[in-house]
């Protein structure tokens, strides 16, 4: 399923895409996901100077111990192989005199768990879960309060959708 959000500054928020699934079948794809591991990719040389790839993680990892206490955020295993993965690619573009004009980030979270196709023998990892925002922030220096503000709604839903798909 994919979820697309755009944010324009101050506060204004537009859903830009449509849901591809249902929330059944988006819970379902959650079921029995007893563990998983987070994964931060930062793109863009300018997204260092606003936000770390550590404290991306770091406001994963409580969001997630805050809002599912149950479930196990550590290293992939044999007995559990799924991660979220988390990816931030921020540009700032610069006036004529260098500085920059505003902040222009995407931010995306997704879900990705071993499934067995159907037709293929091996299992492969699949994108099961995500959800993906455009942001815009002038000046610049809002972009990683946006940021951060985002990953806690996509933690929100991603939350939601697991306790919908019955883990505890």
């Amino acid at each position: 399923m994919r979820r697309w959000w755009l944010a324009l500054v101050p506060a204004l928020v537009f859903q830009v895409g449509a849901s591809e699934e249902s929330a059944e079948t988006q819970a379902r794809s959650l079921m029995k996901l007893p563990c998983l591991e987070i994964v931060v990719e930062k793109m863009g040389e300018e997204a260092a100077s606003l936000v770390s790839e550590q404290e991306l993680e770091d406001a994963t990892l409580v969001t997630l111990k805050q809002k599912l206490p149950n479930l196990k955020v550590g290293k992939v295993g044999e007995e559990c192989w799924a991660y979220l993965y988390v990816r931030l690619t921020l540009m700032l573009p610069k006036a004529d005199n260098g500085r920059p004009l505003f902040s222009a980030s995407h931010l995306e979270c997704s879900l990705k768990r071993r499934a067995r196709i159907e037709g293929l023998t091996d299992l492969n990892v699949v994108g099961v879960w995500d959800i993906g925002t455009l942001l815009l922030a002038a000046p610049p220096s809002d972009a990683r309060k946006q940021v951060l503000g985002a990953l806690d709604h996509f933690l929100t839903s991603f939350s939601a959708d697991y306790i919908r798909a019955g883990n505890k």
